[in-house]
């Protein structure tokens, strides 16, 4: 959920922003804020007084073509950090105890040993080793 919330503070910022717009070859300029842009038709929306404009992304100026570029490319990693599982996800997904077989993981009970199966993830781990060579 924090992650949904960071991903919209995320994209509000970026519709936020007003910017200089300047053309392709530089003669015409005007004020306005990024509002999207369509990857498949390559359209920038920009609001520009409460009226949205639509254009071309070649109708842009190099510098205002990468700007947009940048924000895309946030936009992408806020989006895919927002859908990463957590690590807690990631352990609760696993097949829990996959790696142990029967001989290795064992549980106490009273005074002994006894074979133990995962049932949960643990919230605890303890790991006992020993060597004698």
């Amino acid at each position: 959920m924090k992650y949904k919330a960071a991903l919209w503070l995320a994209l509000l910022s970026l519709s936020a922003q007003a910017r200089t717009w300047t053309s392709a070859d530089g003669a015409k300029t005007f004020e306005g804020e990024y509002k999207s842009f369509d990857q498949e038709t390559r359209e920038v929306t920009v609001l520009k007084k409460y009226k949205k404009l639509k254009f071309k992304m070649d109708m842009l100026s190099e510098a205002d073509r990468d700007w947009v570029n940048a924000k895309v490319e946030e936009a992408a990693a806020a989006e895919a950090a927002a859908s990463a599982p957590t690590v807690e996800e990631q352990i609760a997904s696993q097949v829990v105890g996959s790696t142990l077989n029967d001989k290795t993981l064992v549980r106490l009970e009273g005074k002994s040993f006894k074979k133990a199966q995962m049932e949960k993830v643990p919230e605890y781990y303890l790991l006992y080793f020993t060597a004698s060579w």
